[in-house]
């Protein structure tokens, strides 16, 4: 409204340079056609952290209301590189309200949605869908609960710096008793960006050193440095700061330790924080597969299956972790469980360094039932229980006797099957490393199809899928130019029926086809299919080159096994198909082999 804002005060959006990005939270980022100069602009969060017991605040016009400001906002936590901040109170359609640290002069998030507990009616003169004017019907409960929010440093370098920039506002300094640190000594660097439009040819700063003490560490800065100057826009002052310890300290304290930067030119200031953390210990547990349990197998007695995980010490002074298992059917490091105590061991692991753990099966394991899976836990924990940071974590893990699963990983095209005559396969082997007699194998791949390649009745029309097993050099056909999915296992012992026979199974981004009929759904469970089942490609009479799959059972496992496949994608679909990995799964026994 051009008549009650002055003209000089309107801009207009340009158009070209917006940011948008949902992904990162309820932000949006406007240029202006000109710039706003006669004003104070607001800080964002670029690095460092809030600090637990900063005061907050949360601005908006939610559901078209009038500004909204509460400022009543307390952090009270740091999680996921962002402050937990509660006693806000939101309301629907808060979302993208900016939450202001009043402590630190920083916007620390934008509120991801507000809260429903508080509702309005609309009350304006054009009747209940007239908003114009709102009253309140409900207020929120009393209770304290966190704001829901976004990080505003994941989009920060979208957004042109302005102000001087101090670098890292907040540090972790773990260090030992005796005095030695992570961090002895940090460069910082104050940097006076070239803001355009926006910025000031040059920075005045002003640096308040840190208090010094005679009996706790404390921090100084380099004596050479100017605690106080000008920073031409585009250019970065740097200078060190130290840790000193003028005495020993006993057992394990913090102290939080910082000094003053004022911007003078833009009127902001920052608490620049190191936090000296003497004497505790903190670990964690790195795996090759973050959250997945330990699942052990095995058929040769004693059994072989073992499974490593690394602890990591993350702190400077050493530490004594125990590691335990909660059943006595495990090993850990050589120790068996027994009856009488539980597996446990005991590792001490210098500063910052780190040590392997090997899980494994006890004398105990070979007195459990076959064919059942058994639960356990691995607990790592302090072995002191004093100065230690990390809580007990615990590991699932898992033993089924009597089955033995080996894995290869591909990641490769599959070859074009050929219309007439033998083809270029893709070749690949697994070797299985115990020894017992094999009474099943189940065979599966994993396939990776192109969206949308695979709905039509011709999906993989013309493939060869092959097996060859230790010792020999003729090939078991599992499919060969089969015009229906493959979609079972066979049994090879008389626990199950001979219906079932040879297991495919896919995993792809989509699914249409059953190998019967096009229908959406899952793949993992089409591809299984019910009853009837196809049969499997039997070897020609006299074919040297071909063994029957049946032919398996009874036959040692020790050794290379190896699989022969290629495919060929029909109805003008020009895109092969990739295979990530397959697998085998054994059933079998330590008897004397029968062939």
């Amino acid at each position: 409204d051009l008549d009650y804002y002055p003209a000089e005060n309107v801009r207009r959006v340009d158009s070209d340079d917006n940011f948008y990005s949902p992904s990162t939270g309820d932000y949006s980022i406007l240029h202006l056609n000109e710039p706003v100069l006669d004003r104070k602009f607001l800080r964002v969060r670029r690095n460092g952290e809030a600090q637990i017991g900063d005061h907050a605040t949360l601005v908006g016009h939610p559901a078209g209301l009038a500004k909204k400001i509460d400022t009543n906002g307390l952090v009270t936590g740091i999680g996921d590189d962002m402050p937990l901040v509660q006693y806000l109170h939101s309301i629907l359609f808060n979302s993208g309200s900016p939450v202001y640290n009043l402590t630190r002069k920083y916007v620390e998030l934008a509120a991801a949605f507000g809260g429903v507990c508080a509702t309005y009616d609309c009350t304006g003169p054009g009747g209940p869908s007239d908003c114009s004017t709102q009253a309140l019907v409900s207020e929120c409960p009393a209770s304290a609960s966190a704001m829901n929010g976004k990080g505003i440093k994941a989009i920060a370098s979208e957004i042109d710096p302005v102000e001087l920039l101090v670098s890292p506002v907040s540090l972790l300094n773990p260090g030992t008793s005796a005095g030695t640190f992570d961090h002895p000594v940090t460069t910082y660097s104050l940097q006076a960006p070239d803001g355009a439009a926006y910025g000031s040819a040059w920075i005045d700063y002003l640096i308040e050193p840190p208090e010094s003490s005679a009996s706790e560490p404390f921090l100084s800065i380099e004596p050479s440095t100017p605690l106080s100057g000008t920073i031409p826009a585009g250019k970065t002052m740097t200078f060190d700061v130290a840790v000193n310890v003028p005495a020993a300290v006993s057992g394990c304290q913090t102290f939080n330790r910082e000094f003053v930067v004022h911007d003078l030119t833009n009127e902001f200031t920052d608490r620049v924080s190191q936090t000296l953390e003497v004497g505790y210990t903190a670990f964690e547990v790195v795996r090759r597969r973050d959250g997945k349990s330990i699942d052990l197998e095995g058929i040769q007695q004693p059994y072989l299956a073992t499974e490593q995980f690394t602890i990591r010490n993350l702190r400077p002074t050493p530490v004594h972790v125990r590691i335990r298992g909660t059943q006595d059917w495990l090993k850990i490091n050589g120790n068996h469980g027994t009856p009488a105590a539980l597996p446990q061991s005991v590792i001490t692991l210098p500063g910052n360094g780190s040590a392997a753990v090997t899980v494994g099966l006890s004398h105990e394991a070979a007195y459990l039932p076959l064919f059942e899976t058994y639960s356990a836990r691995i607990v790592v924990e302090s072995a002191t229980g004093t100065c230690n940071l990390t809580d007990p974590i615990a590991i699932p893990a898992s033993f089924t006797p009597g089955i033995l699963t080996v894995r290869q990983a591909i990641d490769a095209v599959v070859p074009p099957a050929a219309r007439s005559g033998p083809g270029t396969a893709l070749m690949s082997t697994v070797l299985v490393n115990e020894s017992f007699c094999v009474s099943q194998v189940k065979t599966s791949y994993v396939f990776d199809h192109e969206v949308e390649t695979f709905p039509t009745v011709s999906w993989l029309a013309e493939s060869g899928w092959r097996l060859r097993r230790p010792g020999t050099n003729a090939w078991m056909p599992l499919w060969n130019f089969n015009d229906i999915v493959p979609r079972c296992r066979f049994a090879l012992d008389s626990e199950e029926a001979a219906s079932t026979c040879y297991l495919y199974q896919a995993a792809k981004t989509a699914c249409q086809f059953d190998g019967l009929e096009e229908r959406p759904g899952n793949c993992e469970v089409l591809a299984v299919g019910d009853s009837p089942r196809p049969s499997l490609t039997h070897c020609a009479s006299g074919d040297p080159a071909c063994e029957e799959f049946t032919n398996v059972a009874g036959q040692p496992s020790l050794g290379p096994w190896s699989i022969a496949i290629d495919d060929r994608m029909d109805d003008g679909i020009p895109i092969q198909p990739a295979i990530r990995g397959w697998q085998l799964q054994f059933r079998g026994a330590t008897t004397f082999c029968t062939q």
